[in-house]
């Protein structure tokens, strides 16, 4: 509170009027309280942001893989406690190889849809929110080619590859970029003991959500409707069948292999009433309608019978050998059937 200074007029003359003048003063200590006297200039300024590339570990910027068949190759686990080699891997924790595999290749089947993804893209952390920043760009490439940017990479309905492929992910801020690689190959189910590819086995696939896990984004197990089962019609016909060589007492001897993708299906098939038929050889086979469900997807129908036959004085055999590739689309109607046709099988002689 400012303090009031009296001025008073007293002299002998009584023709001057006292007067009483009341001045503001300045509480010192009070105003040092609202006087900020730092030197702004020596002050530095806070470091630009980023300071540095993309940062690492298990769970920043993870570069995970989800719908892979089977694992083609890996340096081990390191943790004890994770068999990545056990098959439950690929449908429950689809992201272990990449969290404890050393070097994991990864195998696809014909017809998957490999589904690569970044968990927790992160440029660096916001010192004053705790909250992650997003990349600049997160650019993918195949064998050195660029195929994609953003956070996933899912292909669709991949063929068999002849050599490895190499997949590149490039995570990129203002200061520099971030580099991963892993392998993997594309195979026949078949050719590795899996009679489906993941998705007709599971009816289903893996499917990147950004929002999952607090932003952080994973891909989450979808069920699709589409991958169930289709029924599916063909004839099989023998070259040639009743004539010369080829009389229908020689199809007596043995019963017919019939294999989708090498599992064998010669005691699944049906008749158009869904009953099953009892195939003893190849004759009971021949040209006639057989019925099986069979799900989306590529496969590989094989079918093969011989018998023996003897021409003067060698001894041969003929065989009865046809490997019949075909798709069900997997758009296709639920309830209608899919009819591949009739599969005409042709024969060899060899020697026995």
């Amino acid at each position: 509170m400012a303090e009031q200074v009296k001025i008073t007029d007293i002299g002998d003359n009584n023709n001057i009027t006292n007067r009483t003048t009341t001045l503001r003063g300045i509480d010192v200590d009070l105003l040092k309280e609202y006087i900020d006297t730092t030197i702004y200039e020596l002050i530095p300024s806070p470091p630009a942001l980023p300071s540095s590339i993309p940062p690492t570990g298990e769970y920043t910027n993870a570069l995970w893989v989800a719908n892979w068949g089977m694992l083609a190759d890996f340096g081990g686990s390191t943790d004890p406690e994770k068999d990545l080699g056990a098959e439950w891997v690929r449908r429950w924790a689809h992201e272990y190889p990449a969290r404890f595999g050393v070097n994991p290749i990864y195998r696809f089947f014909h017809g998957d849809s490999p589904l690569f993804y970044i968990y927790n893209p992160t440029s660096y952390v916001d010192p004053d929110t705790g909250e992650p920043v997003p990349p600049d760009t997160i650019i993918w490439k195949i064998d050195g080619q660029e195929v994609h940017t953003g956070n996933y990479l899912n292909l669709f309905n991949v063929e068999p590859t002849a050599t490895q492929k190499l997949l590149t992910v490039e995570i990129t801020n203002a200061v520099g970029t971030y580099i991963q690689n892993l392998s993997y190959v594309i195979a026949n189910s078949d050719e590795h003991s899996f009679e489906e590819n993941f998705s007709s086995q599971y009816g289903g696939s893996y499917v990147y959500n950004p929002n999952e896990d607090d932003g952080k984004g994973k891909a989450i197990f979808t069920e699709d409707p589409r991958f169930k089962p289709r029924r599916m019609r063909f004839k099989i016909t023998w070259n040639d069948y009743g004539n010369g060589k080829n009389r229908a007492r020689n199809f007596n001897d043995r019963k017919p292999e019939l294999t989708i993708d090498g599992v064998n299906i010669i005691n699944n098939l049906q008749n158009v009433h869904g009953d099953n038929i009892t195939i003893n050889d190849g004759n009971d086979i021949h040209n006639i309608d057989c019925y099986i469900e069979q799900p989306p997807g590529p496969a590989e129908l094989r079918i093969f019978t011989s018998f023996n036959f003897t021409k003067g004085f060698k001894r041969q055999v003929r065989k009865f050998e046809k490997k019949f590739n075909f798709d069900i689309n997997l758009d296709s109607p639920l309830n209608d059937v899919v009819d591949i046709g009739t599969i005409k099988v042709g024969k060899r002689d060899e020697k026995r």
